[in-house]
């Protein structure tokens, strides 16, 4: 850092990901979430965790309040109902927590509510129970809410409680462009191909992707007009289909 902080705790891990799109390439910063840090101004040692290859640097103490740290967010199926758990590393004027459930990734509807700590510097764990999950589609969302009503509304996560062989699905649909296409069938393991098609049946997209056993996570960041779209995932013997709309 050319900047010596005058507070270790502030100072943040940051990432800059690459891009198809050379417009976009490097060319916004993401704070990391902070696992720990130790240290004097003059020699410290930041730890945070992040996925993926990036140019990385340093953020500097810019004398403000530290918002609350949220590590992780996760959601596990027990007895036919979900465990939701999440963790936060520190906490600065939060009032509560809203849990937030979706069957469609669209429309949501809070299911639960739960005070905040206010001000913490240490691990906080949350828990809470969902006993009305129901198989492979159960959406949550959390938004933390501060003393003044200012919100923050963290990414989405699916918990899949199905015991079916296969699946086949996108999240959200509706979407804006930016959506995830999700995958389990033995008989697509190999070379495939996920195409996108327009009302026309004119071919917008067309990726080739690679099928293991379990399931399989394909991003797709396409500028597509509003409308309905087919999405299709094919190989030489198989194909599903799905419709898509675009907002």
């Amino acid at each position: 850092m050319t900047i010596q902080p005058t507070d270790v705790s502030k100072v943040r891990i940051i990432k800059s990901a690459g891009s198809e799109n050379s417009s976009l390439d490097h060319a916004t910063w993401t704070g990391l979430d902070l696992l720990s840090s130790s240290g004097s101004a003059a020699d410290f040692t930041i730890t945070a965790s992040a996925t993926g290859f990036s140019k990385f640097g340093a953020g500097s103490d810019d004398g403000n309040a530290l918002p609350v740290e949220l590590i992780s967010f996760n959601g596990s199926c027990n007895n036919g109902g979900v465990d939701l758990t999440w963790q936060t590393a520190s906490e600065y004027n939060s009032s509560y927590f809203d849990i937030e459930q979706s069957r469609d990734g669209n429309q949501w509807d809070v299911i639960y509510s739960i005070d905040a700590a206010g001000q913490s510097s240490e691990l906080i764990e949350y828990k809470y129970t969902d006993e009305h999950a129901q198989g492979q589609y159960n959406y949550y969302r959390l938004t933390q809410v501060d003393i003044d009503g200012t919100s923050k509304t963290y990414n989405a996560i699916n918990v899949s409680c199905s015991n079916d062989s296969d699946h086949f699905s996108i999240f959200p649909n509706p979407s804006s462009g930016l959506f995830s296409i999700s995958l389990k069938n033995p008989d697509f393991i190999g070379d495939a191909f996920v195409q996108i098609s327009d009302f026309k049946g004119s071919v917008v997209y067309n990726e080739k992707v690679k099928i293991q056993d379990g399931i399989n996570l394909f991003m797709v960041n396409k500028n597509l007009s509003s409308g309905i779209y087919k999405i299709d995932i094919r190989n030489q013997e198989n194909i599903y289909s799905i419709r898509h709309i675009i907002k």
